[in-house]
């Protein structure tokens, strides 16, 4: 009976990967794919053949069939016969005399086996109405719950019936029966593994009775008014060739089929325990990486668990671990495992497997984050452009020049920073301390760049080192330790020099000497060295012996009071180079 089964499922969907796009081989004589109607409809004209040897169908059924979105969902559509009455019946053909090899094929998704009474629920089969003269069929047995292939002579009792157990209920799968006129050889196959083979003499006969009906029947007996040899499922892709393919030659190919466990700590991810200590802790956490594989008759070649590390923001292989298969089955795959220890670093890993049908498929053969270590943050040079082997640019420059401090912050855990910091030594001693900010973009698991910027306007031997802390403890990594640099070449270019502050009748006059063009600053300060006027801000002057006059006003308009007072003249020039000299003035 149809049950409300359509679409199906996508984990149903992930068995078999259809070659969609293949177009008929010179052995196909006919090609059933099942895409032309929308899903939930029944067809509604011929069903046509693919081979291009135009043996359309007709299809029959009370209430069916009707099309489901197909076994894989890049296949398209596929048809639901309900076990009750539905069927397609194609009309006999020349081609379909296949005496000697010949190969049959379908994509199947059973739903249940009928009843005892049903002695076969047909696939693929051709004949007529004469009771047991059926050249060849590829059919399921409900009594003993067996997939069959079964070939017949015109000569009384020369027949081959071959049969293999068939488990494979409410999955999809790919199945297939192969004679190889030449050799004799006879096998089925599902999902291209071969499950029963056997050799014979018998080959199918040819013509059928004219007056009998004779054609093709799909999910049921061909006829408008058969009674029997129903099938409850799902099928798509049905084809026929006049050759004995291979199984690298069957429409669809069966790589390994990879998904979680569903076991304690592996529902939703394949390793355990998600977070924990690195192998340098006292107590360091052993984690086990586990994966189900859903192509338990077709062993993997390759089963490995692929496990990257992310050093100074870039993700590089750090080890392949080897995985054992333990328990399982059949239907169900089996569970392949390693476990091993890691180091204080951020991870993510894969599971990797391919067998001859190619390599794996599902969630887990994606690169997915973990384990989380419980570790100190660590610190790399930053990737980006004039960095990479230290943490400043320019490297040397003159005094006044603005350098950009970066690093690279890196967080097994993805946790920020708490303390971030730029310490600067000139000369030996502590000179700045400054605070990083983060670059947008990149994150803390994965690196995050911190900068900041400073302007150095004094000659001496500079040092500089990062200090980074989150809740684990202070970061470690080369940037930590002191680095000599930048070189500062020298006093900037523009050296301001002979400043002088003498009182004159009207207030003070000022004299100094410009190397070059530059803008001028010129501030007066009381003795406590708060401004209390500026005489010039940012004016333009030319290079040679300059003079500006103060006229002893204060900001506020009054006169300076008599007292001892600092002038500050600062020059910058156009390349950024600064220079500032201090004068004292008396005034009485």
């Amino acid at each position: 009976m149809r049950k409300p089964r359509y679409p199906l499922t996508a984990s149903a969907v992930l068995l078999l990967t259809l070659l969609v796009s293949v177009p008929a081989a010179a052995s196909t004589v006919a090609w059933y794919r099942f895409d032309e109607g929308s899903v939930g409809s029944v067809p509604s004209g011929p069903v046509p053949d693919y081979s291009g040897n135009g043996l359309s169908g007709t299809a029959y059924g009370t209430d069916g069939p009707r099309y489901v979105t197909g076994l894989d969902l890049a296949f398209g559509k596929a048809l639901d016969f309900d076990g009750t009455d539905d069927r397609i019946y194609v009309p006999d053909s020349p081609v379909l005399r296949l005496t000697h090899s010949l190969t049959l094929e379908a994509c199947l998704n059973l739903h249940s086996f009928l009843p005892a009474s049903n002695s076969n629920s047909f696939i693929v089969w051709r004949g007529d109405t004469r009771g047991g003269l059926d050249p060849y069929t590829l059919t399921l047995a409900p009594t003993t719950q067996e997939l069959r292939f079964w070939i017949e002579s015109l000569t009384p009792g020369d027949y081959t019936d071959l049969r293999t157990p068939f488990i494979w209920l409410n999955q999809p799968v790919h199945v297939a029966a192969v004679l190889n006129g030449a050799s004799g050889f006879m096998g089925l196959y599902v999902n291209g593994e071969l499950r029963n083979s056997t050799s014979t003499t018998t080959r199918p006969f040819g013509p059928l009775d004219p007056g009998k009906k004779p054609g093709l029947g799909i999910g049921g007996f061909w006829t408008p008014t058969g009674t029997a040899f129903f099938l409850d499922g799902v099928i798509d892709e049905v084809r026929i060739s006049d050759a004995p393919l291979d199984p690298t030659q069957f429409l669809c190919s069966v790589p390994p089929i990879l998904t979680w466990t569903g076991e304690a700590g592996y529902s939703a991810d394949g390793v355990n325990p998600d977070a924990g200590n690195p192998s340098s802790a006292a107590s360091p956490t052993t984690f086990t990486f586990r994966v189900r594989c859903k192509q338990p008759y077709l062993p993997p070649t390759i089963a490995q668990c692929l496990i990257q590390h992310c050093v100074c923001g870039a993700w590089q292989s750090y080890k392949t671990l080897p995985l054992t298969a333990g328990a399982g089955d059949e239907v169900t795959g089996w569970i392949y495992s390693a476990s091993t220890q890691l180091p204080n670093e951020p991870f993510r890993y894969l599971f990797f497997f391919a067998n001859s049908r190619g390599t794996a498929s599902g969630e887990p053969s994606v690169y997915r984050a973990g384990p989380l270590l419980a570790g100190p943050p660590k610190l790399c040079w930053s990737p980006a452009t004039g960095f990479g082997t230290d943490g400043v640019n320019p490297n040397s420059a003159k005094a006044g020049t603005r350098f950009r401090f970066e690093v690279l912050y890196t967080d097994s855990a993805g946790d920020a920073p708490t303390l971030r910091k730029l310490l600067i030594r000139r000369n030996g001693a502590l000179y700045r301390t400054l605070t990083m900010n983060p670059v947008t973009g990149g994150n803390y698991r994965e690196g995050m760049t911190f900068y900041c910027c400073n302007k150095l306007t004094e000659a001496g031997t500079y040092e500089y080192r990062f200090k980074f802390r989150d809740g684990s403890g202070l970061a470690t990594g080369t940037p930590t330790a002191w680095k000599s640099g930048p070189t500062i070449t020298g006093t900037s270019g523009l050296a301001l020099t002979s400043l002088s502050a003498v009182p004159a009748p009207a207030g003070a006059q000022l004299t100094f000497s410009l190397p070059s063009p530059a803008s001028v600053t010129a501030t007066v300060l009381n003795i406590a060295g708060r401004p209390i006027r500026t005489i010039v801000a940012d004016r333009p002057l030319d290079a040679g012996l300059q003079t500006l006059l103060w006229d002893r006003r204060a900001e506020t308009g009054l006169p300076a009071p008599s007292g001892l007072y600092l002038i500050r003249v600062t020059a910058r020039d156009a390349s950024g180079g600064q220079s500032t000299a201090l004068a004292t003035l008396a005034l009485r």
